[in-house]
């Protein structure tokens, strides 16, 4: 190839590298990286007030309906208590086996209950002492074995086990009759017996509300049985009566007692005198019955 022509060609490419240089060299430009968001700065919290602790108190503002233990002294007296909280709207007072039993709302305080025991003192004293002075009745063991006696409404009972009996029947007014099958199983004839009494205890106080509730023109909404141990009967406002079976086995005179003392409750739910002299329009003899009552404590009963 002739110089001239290397010559030629040599500039050529010369001009085309420099046409195209800003290609080859320009430099790139830098991608920046995105700026790493800071988080805002938190603000403080402000400061927490300390909380007060509230002190525990003795006597809750709807203490429980447990019982409890107390103890009062009037003058020279130290009268202690049970306190059973309940639902009831009045305090109650009962001595039971020479012991204040106090039974008053959830929400009545101790110093309202200690006043009542205050203003009592003389009648609870007095009973107290009573009861303690008197000799205590000791259940008797009861037999239930043929020709035992059982004790019914002031009366005996002679049981006595026939092969052709099917269930328990009153005969002659003074035999207890009970399947033979039951004479070697004494939990099965007390069993039997007892379903039977409580039969005829629902029986007899039916009768006896009736009569005395229409003496004294009131009504009651329900008549249940009680197994209690420690009362005979209860009412509420709401005209619910309940009798305790056990009466089955006292005196007439003291069955009719309890249902009088029961009914009056129709009229004041409280002991008041307004109380008993409702309790005597029904049953004019109640205080030596109820006297004759006392001897009698439910844990001395056959059953």
């Amino acid at each position: 190839m002739p110089v001239s022509q290397v010559f030629d060609r040599a500039l050529q490419l010369a001009l085309q590298l420099d046409l195209f240089s800003d290609l080859v060299t320009a430099p790139r430009t830098p991608v920046r990286e995105p700026l790493a968001t800071q988080p805002p700065p938190q603000q403080p919290l402000p400061p927490v007030a300390p909380t007060a602790t509230t002190p525990r108190t003795t006597e809750p503002e709807t203490p429980p309906p447990s019982l409890r233990t107390r103890q009062l002294r009037c003058g020279d007296q130290l009268i202690a208590y049970t306190l059973t909280r309940s639902s009831r709207r009045s305090i109650g007072l009962a001595i039971r086996d020479a012991q204040l039993h106090i039974t008053a709302p959830r929400r009545v305080t101790i110093a309202a209950v200690e006043e009542a025991i205050i203003a009592k003192q003389r009648w609870i004293l007095n009973k107290i002492t009573e009861q303690k002075n008197r000799p205590a009745r000791q259940r008797e063991t009861q037999q239930w074995n043929d020709g035992a006696l059982l004790p019914f409404m002031g009366t005996s009972l002679q049981l006595r086990f026939v092969p052709e009996c099917k269930r328990v029947a009153l005969t002659d007014a003074r035999w207890l009759d009970l399947p033979a099958s039951a004479q070697l199983d004494e939990a099965k004839s007390r069993l039997l017996i007892e379903g039977w009494l409580r039969k005829q205890a629902l029986q007899v106080f039916e009768q006896k509300i009736r009569a005395a509730a229409s003496r004294l023109g009131v009504s009651i909404s329900s008549l249940h049985l009680s197994s209690a141990r420690t009362r005979w009967g209860s009412c509420t406002s709401k005209g619910e009566i309940r009798l305790n079976w056990r009466l089955i086995f006292l005196p007439e005179s003291m069955i009719d007692y309890v249902v009088a003392h029961e009914l009056a409750h129709r009229r004041e739910m409280n002991h008041s005198p307004r109380f008993w002299a409702q309790v005597e329009l029904i049953y004019p003899a109640y205080r030596e019955v109820r006297k004759q009552l006392q001897q009698y404590p439910i844990s001395s009963l056959p059953l």
